[in-house]
């Protein structure tokens, strides 16, 4: 039997449906029992995509699992390699299936796919691309029968990102503190969570300014570092540490979703980024 440890197994579902191959999914809330009840038999193996769950020694010693990680390892081994692809400018990522190990991410590999990341792409789109090539990944691996798989050591100095670097805290913008390809970079990996923001006035009150979309404005830095200013038919422009930037899409808290000219709303109303 082949076991799918996944909180989103739709890709992987539809591939093996596809296949008409025969497995069995096991969700965060049916794992306590599994692991209570699995009994291994030759021939098991298993995926473990997207999960959340500590996968037990007494497991692994029994199983063959595979892993299956949005980065090229040994590169970003940890629960937000997406995000901190994203945020630390990389031109490239990949797809790594792995066999599980003890240590985080430490597994040999059986396979890695490429991926060019464009320059446009929010985590979540990244994510979804990656997501979308998960079909074409188990074909190459089905080629094989699982005893008939070469695992490779990983090779070079591992690097290593937590899930405490995906939280509000991280995502606050400080445009004066920040050159300008940074804050894009960090509006790109905290979208869809938690959200890259500011902190705003807006008429008279402190409040937060969330930013979904980013886009270089200028080198030069029209702009002294924190200030604002509207440009028509486009958006908001704020100064950088070092450079402009073009804010296309935000929320300001309580408001809906203001996109292109329709920030131009804010006129009048936004004093001030704190």
């Amino acid at each position: 039997m082949i076991y799918v440890f996944s909180s989103s197994p739709e890709t992987i579902e539809r591939s093996f449906k596809a296949k008409g191959i025969a497995y069995q999914l096991v969700n965060k809330e049916q794992y306590g029992i599994f692991l209570q009840e699995y009994i291994p038999q030759k021939g098991d193996w298993g995926v473990v995509y997207d999960f959340g769950k500590i996968i037990p020694e007494s497991l692994l010693q029994n199983s063959l699992l595979l892993n299956i990680h949005f980065s090229l390892l040994p590169k970003y081994r940890g629960a937000i390699p997406v995000e901190a692809a994203i945020r630390e400018g990389e031109k490239k990522t990949g797809i790594t299936v792995q066999k599980m190990a003890k240590g985080m991410d430490a597994g040999a590999i059986l396979l890695q796919r490429e991926v060019e990341i464009d320059e446009d792409w929010t985590a979540g789109e990244l994510q979804t691309y990656m997501d979308s090539l998960l079909p074409e990944i188990f074909d190459k691996i089905l080629l094989q029968q699982p005893e008939d798989w070469v695992f490779v050591p990983q090779e070079g100095e591992p690097s290593y990102c937590y899930i405490r670097e995906l939280t509000r805290e991280h995502a606050k913008l400080e445009p004066r503190n920040c050159p300008a390809k940074q804050f894009i970079r960090n509006v790109r990996a905290y979208n869809p969570e938690p959200l890259a923001w500011m902190t705003i006035i807006r008429n008279g009150s402190e409040t937060t300014m969330n930013v979904l979309r980013a886009m270089p404005y200028s080198e030069s830095g029209e702009l002294a570092p924190g200030t604002f200013a509207f440009v028509k038919k486009l958006g908001l422009i704020v100064g950088t540490k070092k450079g402009t930037v073009l804010v296309t899409e935000l929320i300001v808290a309580g408001s809906k979703k203001l996109a292109g000219e329709n920030i131009l709303a804010l006129k009048g109303s936004l004093e001030k980024i704190l």
